[in-house]
């Protein structure tokens, strides 16, 4: 097994690619679709002794550009196929999806001007975001991936994205995270829409924790995640993340008091510094919490005239 590291623009910094040498030769998650990380990843396989032509399987954790961006790449070198869950590859390929994304928005009280800039910004990124070329084979929970001597099990890990994959060895106990675990930060419970008429937002830190308890039930040894280095304690990292979430849930609650504020009102209050995309990130780790606060008893909510969600403590 082997690890490349490539470079993204995004805050996160650089993605990871796993490559799993025994055949037949698989990597895990893409990179994103620009020239320095393809040329990162050419050179990365040149420096180990690999050959980009002799891929035969892409697996995919997530439907982000920095994971699955060099798909169309890879597979016009190798030929190789590509794999992403079912639920990725629909919220990357229905034309409905960032209408549905902008009306959850609104009803969060997220302002008018900043959608636009959203729209402008994913305008500008069309070549880093398209995905017309993916053709992805779908993955379910519990799909397996066989090699000569072992087998990957792919385990849905809903929370950063509601489609979210891991790859799973059950002999070794190695788990290839994607973006579930990692490292250095806090993934982030993206805002999403989810069912179908009339489409409801996802239940995304919830989903996230629930997949905490997942993976807590696993006999996970070692975690390859999709960014920064290896984790070879999985245990201290979801007790973490739990920990952290907890402390998350009683700050967003205490900013409740008073009579109901939108997601939107409590993001710009505990992160009053951010600009452009961090703005989704931000009400989207809010919105998330206070789901959870309604669903816990802590908060109530409210549609007002205006169509938004309004929130105050229980």
């Amino acid at each position: 097994m082997r690890s490349l590291s490539l470079p993204t623009p995004y805050a996160v910094g650089p993605v990871n690619v796993h490559v799993v040498t025994a055949e037949p030769l698989t990597i895990i998650d893409a990179g994103v679709n620009t020239v320095d990380a393809e040329n990162a990843l050419k050179l990365g396989f040149a420096s180990k002794g690999l050959y980009l032509e002799s891929v035969e399987r892409i697996l995919i954790t997530h439907g982000h550009p920095d994971h699955y961006g060099l798909v169309p790449t890879i597979r016009q070198i190798s030929g190789a196929e590509a794999h992403m869950s079912d639920a990725e590859i629909a919220r990357l390929t229905d034309d409905s999806v960032p209408f549905e994304m902008g009306r959850l928005l609104l009803e969060v009280g997220f302002p008018v001007e900043l959608l636009k800039d959203m729209a402008e910004r994913e305008r500008r990124l069309h070549r880093v975001h398209q995905v017309a070329q993916l053709e992805c084979h779908p993955v379910k929970d519990g799909d397996v991936f066989e090699f000569r001597d072992f087998m990957l099990v792919a385990i849905a890990l809903p929370g950063h994205t509601g489609g979210h994959l891991g790859y799973f060895e059950p002999a070794s106990g190695t788990l290839f995270g994607g973006d579930t675990l990692l490292p250095h930060v806090s993934p982030n419970p993206l805002l999403e829409p989810e069912g179908e008429s009339p489409v409801q937002r996802r239940r995304s830190l919830k989903q996230y924790l629930e997949s905490l308890d997942k993976l807590e039930a696993l006999d996970i040894n070692i975690v390859y995640p999709g960014h920064g280095p290896v984790i070879t304690d999985p245990k201290s990292i979801v007790r973490y993340m739990r920990e952290h979430h907890a402390r998350r849930l009683d700050v967003v609650c205490e900013c409740l008091a008073g009579e109901g504020k939108s997601p939107y009102q409590v993001s710009k209050e505990l992160y009053p510094s951010v600009n452009g995309y961090d703005h989704f990130l931000a009400v989207s780790e809010v919105i998330g919490h206070l789901d959870v606060l309604v669903e816990e008893k802590r908060a109530v909510s409210e549609v007002r005239e205006d169509g938004v969600e309004y929130f105050s403590s229980a």
